[in-house]
Formats: C-alpha cells, structure tokens, sequence
C-alpha cells in the first residue's frame, strides 16, 4: 500500500468539513441565525455556500486516491476482478446501511417516521437498492429520511 499523502487527506478532510457545514446549515441554519451573530452566520453561510464544489472535489480526489491505492495492480483475470469487487463492496456497503439505519434511528427519534413518507418501508426498500434520485428530481425513489447524501 503506498504511503499516504496528507495534504490529499486533509483536502478530503476539509471538502468532508464543508459538507457537514452545509447540511448543519440547511437544517438548522434558521435557528443559527435567531440566537447567533450575523457575523457568525454569515461565516457559517459562505462555508455552506461552498457545497457543490467540496462534493465535486470530494469525489475528483476519492478517484485520485482509489486509482493511486490501485497502481500497479490491474485486476485481469475474473478472480481478481470478483476480489477487487468483493473489497470495495465490504468498504462501502457496511457505511451505506449504517447511515441508512441511522436516518431511521432520527426518523424515531424526530417522530417523523409516523408521517413523513420519505420514511416509507417501499421508500427504503428503494434506497437498499440504490434506486434513489436527488430530491427534487423526477424519480422512483427518494433519498430515505431526506437524507440527500443518500443518492
């Protein structure tokens, strides 16, 4: 494995902290701005306002990453293709049904699980699939919960 690059972890970082930001703000942005400063919320907006470019970088440096994890190692045969799969599966799904369990813990938690039908059982059989679009796309499902980092 090659060793780590640590501006490249701390871009991802940042890009990760810039997100966090913008759904804080998108939640709770309203009440940031009743019981804070302006300053304060206008610091927290602009950070927010960056979200479109921090996923879009996010991704263009988990790619460099990956492909930089993966350098000299091809995969050719079906074997090693199936492994390679099998790895990145065990990486990614285990957080996917994490976060999704989790969005249905605050569904519980919030009480919006008895009304919000974003909380739906077809809704999160969709969303178990994969088969889920941003919200405010035309499409099968949405994100479980209005958790948009979902799609």
């Amino acid at each position: 494995m090659p060793a780590r690059i640590k501006i490249i972890d701390a871009s991802r970082g940042i890009a990760a902290i810039i997100v966090l930001v913008h759904h804080f703000m998108t939640f709770y942005g309203g009440h940031i701005k009743s019981v804070s400063s302006l300053f304060v919320f206008n610091i927290l907006s602009f950070i927010s306002d960056l979200n479109t470019e921090a996923v879009l970088f996010f991704f263009i440096i988990s790619g460099f990453c990956i492909g930089l994890a993966q350098k000299g190692i091809l995969p050719l045969s079906k074997e090693e293709i199936l492994s390679y799969t099998e790895k990145r599966l065990l990486r990614i799904l285990p957080i996917y049904f994490l976060a999704l369990f989790v969005t249905f813990l605050a569904g519980i938690v919030t009480n919006a699980i008895y009304y919000d039908t974003s909380y739906g059982i077809i809704n999160f059989l969709g969303n178990l699939f994969f088969l889920q679009t941003p919200e405010g796309v035309k499409h099968w499902f949405s994100p479980y919960g209005h958790n948009g980092p979902l799609w």
